[in-house]
């Protein structure tokens, strides 16, 4: 029997939804009901924090509104399934709404017979949530999966089965039929909502993508420039209704603006490894190559010649046509260090290259990219177990410059 509770700070309301579900969902056990987010999330915390299967809740409430409270029920109990209510018809606060997984977005005055079998579709989606995870397929995992099959890795059908079984996709190989899907958002639209780091864009799409789609896997394959790629499996393809559908969302949810385009059907992933050449992803000639190897040289070309900048694993990753978790696999799986690590290695051989010259200390760390003298120094001495006077002083033998006195 699901359990569920009520959030919203309208009595009479809260008094219907009551009603109506005693009456009408008996299966449900009706936990308890709250005219505020905070009172709502003391109780889930405190209380039953994993016995809670369903969150009813409305959004304008104070002094924790329903979007905190879906925020802090994604993170802290990911089974919970949050339904939103709003009077909202403008669909306002849709898009962070995608952004904390919400389940549903119910408009003011409740249809009932829409909340009934919202809420059916709620419990069973809150049940598959409780069971025992199948299959440990991370994100990482997956791009780099589809990127080697669409740019000719994968050469032979028992390599395709030895890397599909390895990560125990929820589907099978035989029943795999899909396409690829590219999201081209325009530029001016996106321009006004940086607000999206590069990673959470990738997976408010992919959200919009399985609100507009259900019974669809999509799985992120890459971004060049202003192009999302992903890989849909599942038992029917998009069609025009879905393409508009999803259009609609994009715009409503995330204020975006988008082409959708498909490309690439295939019956079987098996497919793909009987052409001679690599599937010709369009947007491909926007990367410098298809070839992992040469696209993390291309990385480690961009981070030497800007490494006294303020780069950051998106900055680079962005600079190659990769996604920021695809860029982190693949370069640690080619340098066997992480970004950061290698970054600070570079600044680090830079800097005792300036440490040679009678270059100010301040000026060495600003030159190399530290803006804080003190971090400089303290991965300095990480990496040398000398701070850079003591360099100076005892591995260059090297007198102090004056200013540095």
């Amino acid at each position: 029997m699901p359990n569920i509770i009520l959030v919203d700070d309208e009595k009479m309301l809260l008094d219907s939804l009551s009603r109506y579900i005693q009456k009408e969902l008996p299966d449900f056990n009706l936990c308890g009901c709250f005219y505020d987010g905070q009172e709502a999330l003391d109780f889930l915390l405190q209380n039953t924090p994993h016995g809670i299967d369903v969150v009813l809740t409305d959004i304008c409430m104070s002094p924790m509104d329903g979007l905190e409270l879906a925020r802090e029920i994604c993170n802290r109990m990911p089974h919970c399934v949050v339904i939103i209510l709003s009077g909202f018809s403008e669909f306002e606060y849709a898009q962070k709404a995608i952004s904390y997984n919400v389940f549903h977005y119910m408009l003011k005055p409740i249809d009932y017979r829409e909340l009934k079998k919202v809420l059916t579709e709620a419990a069973a989606t809150a049940a598959s949530r409780r069971q025992p995870p199948r299959f440990d397929l991370t994100e990482e995992a997956a791009e780099v999966f589809f990127v080697d099959l669409f740019f000719g890795s994968i050469f032979s059908l028992k390599d395709l089965r030895e890397r599909f079984a390895a990560l125990h996709f929820p589907f099978e190989l035989d029943e795999s039929e899909g396409c690829l899907v590219k999201l081209s958002l325009d530029e001016h639209s996106l321009d006004i909502s940086l607000h999206y780091e590069i990673d959470r864009l990738v997976v408010s799409l992919k959200n919009a993508l399985n609100f507009s789609i259900p019974d669809t896997c999509f799985y992120f394959m890459r971004k060049a420039a202003f192009d999302y790629y992903y890989v849909a499996v599942g038992s029917r393809l998009p069609d025009s209704r879905d393409i508009a559908r999803l259009r609609n969302n994009i715009r409503e949810f995330l204020s975006l603006e988008c082409s959708v385009d498909l490309y690439h059907h295939f019956q079987s992933l098996k497919d793909l490894i009987q052409k001679k050449k690599p599937v010709p992803v369009p947007g491909a000639e926007n990367s410098a190559t298809n070839d992992n190897d040469a696209l993390i040289q291309k990385a480690i070309s961009y981070i030497e010649e800007n490494y006294s900048q303020d780069l950051s694993r998106e900055t680079v990753a962005d600079a190659v046509y990769l996604s920021p978790s695809h860029f982190s696999f693949l370069f640690k799986q080619k340098t066997g260090l992480g970004f950061m690590d290698y970054l600070t290695n570079v600044r680090m051989q830079k800097a005792i290259e300036l440490l040679k010259t009678h270059m100010r200390i301040n000026d060495i760390a600003e030159k190399v990219g530290y803006q804080n003298r003190n971090r400089f120094t303290i991965n300095f001495r990480q990496y040398t177990s000398y701070t850079p006077t003591e360099y100076r002083r005892h591995i260059l033998s090297m007198e102090d410059t004056p200013d540095e006195r």
